[in-house]
């Protein structure tokens, strides 16, 4: 639910020319943080310890916070438009447009793609 929030600020707030950019740029960073709060921090803990571990994934971590903290807010999040949709419009119709689309490749890419993020869940926890 997260990432969905996530992307879709980025969508957004990024100009149209720029967001494939800002997309990938998002995901880099994100597996960069996967990365650097497993393999890394261990590495790190054996050779330094643990508190400089944590002090240096603290000072990495804050880079990323101060980044959302200092981005603009964008006009919608200040006026939102209309009323929320419902939990079938947010879900429902996606799915139907997906399928409508498709046809009978649409569960095959659902697949695809639910195995792509699956690591990322993993990873998460």
């Amino acid at each position: 639910m997260a990432s969905a929030c996530r992307s879709s600020r980025r969508r957004r707030s990024a100009p149209a020319r720029v967001t494939k950019f800002a997309t990938s740029f998002a995901e880099i960073g994100y597996r960069f943080g996967a990365l650097t709060s497993s393999a890394v921090a261990l590495s790190l803990g054996q050779h330094l310890g643990w508190r400089a571990s944590y002090l240096i994934m603290a000072v990495l971590l804050s880079v990323g916070t101060a980044c959302a903290w200092l981005a603009p807010e964008t006009a919608p999040d200040r006026h939102p438009s209309g009323p929320r949709p419902t939990l079938i419009e947010t879900v429902w119709t996606p799915l139907q447009d997906l399928v409508t689309r498709l046809g009978r490749f649409a569960a095959p890419v659902l697949v695809l793609i639910a195995s792509f993020r699956l690591p990322g869940y993993g990873m998460a926890t």
